[in-house]
């Protein structure tokens, strides 16, 4: 059953659109590739309200994939919240004992994707395809370098990207999709 999403509202200040849509057509369609992903194991990598980041290799099993009630945007992309949230159930892995495991530190509950830097299908991803969402924005934030330049250097995949500047995404995904990395 899906749940439809509601639209998001802008902010009274517009201080979010700068002549684009939010989120980008792109974002719908990679909340649509995470539905598919429902009752799969994944591993995130998230920017906490303070603005720390973590890459964890606690796996997660992705139980669905929800409407945010009130997203809104902000220039600065810990501020913000996307229109969907992630709703996460904890998965024991097999290096963790069970006083780990029963400490209360590692459990499942739901994150705004505007706080996700990624999500993957493995731990510590090596291949394109093992890559499902990417928050540019904060993935940027996090490596200290523009956002083309994680994409010129593969850092991340394109296709699963949202944020950043529409013109450079389409220019990168095209010119990655052709083997090689876009000109300046």
């Amino acid at each position: 059953m899906s749940i439809p999403t509601p639209t998001p509202q802008p902010d009274a200040d517009g201080s979010h659109s700068q002549g684009q849509v939010w989120p980008s057509p792109r974002y719908h369609h990679l909340v649509e590739d995470l539905r598919r992903c429902i009752g799969r194991e994944v591993y995130l990598s998230i920017v906490s309200f303070n603005g720390a980041f973590r890459k964890e290799g606690q796996p997660y099993r992705l139980l669905d994939v929800i409407p945010f009630p009130r997203p809104r945007a902000h220039p600065h992309p810990p501020k913000r919240a996307y229109p969907h949230m992630l709703v996460l159930e904890s998965v024991q892995s097999p290096e963790q004992d069970d006083s780990h495991w029963h400490s209360g530190l590692l459990h499942g509950g739901a994150i705004n994707l505007a706080h996700v830097g990624s999500v993957t299908t493995r731990a510590y991803p090596r291949q394109p395809e093992e890559y499902l969402y990417a928050n540019l924005d904060l993935l940027s934030a996090y490596y200290a370098c523009p956002a083309r330049q994680l994409l010129e250097q593969r850092v991340v995949p394109a296709r699963i990207c949202v944020e950043a500047t529409a013109g450079d995404m389409e220019r990168l995904t095209t010119a990655q999709g052709q083997g090689g990395a876009a000109k300046a």
